[in-house]
């Protein structure tokens, strides 16, 4: 059994540094980081420029440094210890690249600021919009437009090299995603059964105090019994026999829903996720 086991072991291992490697050869190949250099020469911001490349680099370094770590410790040790340090590594280097996308889209978005700025101080527009004098484009403006379109590319190739990577990181997660949707089926399942049985708990609770309220009634005329029933009646109303779970979830249908939301939100957001990464 354990032969069995390191046997798949080692070809999952390889299977996942096969994919790794494509993933960081296509990486330098790309060339990421001067993709870095490429977007800021377009803009005259030296000080932001410096501050956004040195940023920027040391993010594509983490990414090129979480690819070879999990080549390295992750591709064994992920079998037997899940995949939280994995998630949790992938969405810390998504939330960074979407912080450098959403910078460099700032950055495009100042720049046309700073042209309307300019058609307004030059008297191109009124107060209201209208023209006051036909604007003058210069060859400048269309050198200006020219930049504001490669830069734009140059997110677009940027964003799709990190599509091919995060794509190319999900294969070999293919069996443990149906690993973990077989999980979830049993879970549910299993606690289904337990909702059940605990419905039938407080169904039964219920059902005795009907009983004991119409027992009651009936022993109107005799006031011992009358007495002793309806302190038995008090004492099943005041203590009911719920079952908790985490010390205040009730053990009862409507547990089922609330697991059943809490499910699917977690589906949603996962797929989500996949279809991001």
């Amino acid at each position: 059994m354990k032969a069995r086991h390191r046997i798949f072991a080692g070809i999952w291992m390889f299977l996942e540094i096969s994919v790794l490697t494509t993933n960081i050869y296509k990486y330098i190949q790309q060339e990421l980081l001067t993709n870095f250099d490429a977007f800021y020469a377009f803009f005259n911001d030296v000080v932001y420029n410096d501050l956004m490349k040195k940023a920027q680099k040391h993010l594509a370094l983490i990414v090129l440094m979480f690819c070879v770590a999990k080549m390295l410790l992750f591709g064994y040790m992920r079998i037997e210890q899940g995949d939280f340090d994995r998630d949790i590594g992938l969405y810390f280097i998504l939330h960074s690249m979407l912080f450098v996308v959403s910078e460099q889209l700032k950055a495009i978005i100042r720049s046309i600021d700073k042209d309307i700025q300019a058609t307004w101080t030059d008297g191109g527009f009124t107060a209201h919009g209208e023209t006051m004098k036909p604007v003058t484009i210069t060859r400048e403006r269309l050198n200006t437009l020219d930049k504001w379109v490669d830069a734009y590319k140059n997110i677009n190739d940027s964003c799709n090299l990190w599509n091919h990577m995060f794509r190319t990181q999900g294969t070999p997660s293919v069996p443990t995603l149906c690993l973990n949707v077989f999980s979830m089926v049993v879970f549910m399942m299993a606690l289904l059964v337990i909702s059940r049985a605990g419905q039938n708990v407080q169904n039964n609770s219920l059902y005795l105090k009907q009983k004991l309220c119409q027992l009651n009634v009936l022993a109107v005329d005799n006031e011992q019994y009358y007495k002793l029933t309806r302190d038995l009646l008090r004492c099943v109303s005041s203590r009911p026999c719920i079952v908790h779970i985490f010390g205040s979830y009730d053990v009862n249908m409507e547990m089922l829903p609330t697991c059943v939301a809490l499910f699917t939100t977690y589906t949603v957001i996962a797929l989500q996720f996949n279809s991001v990464l």
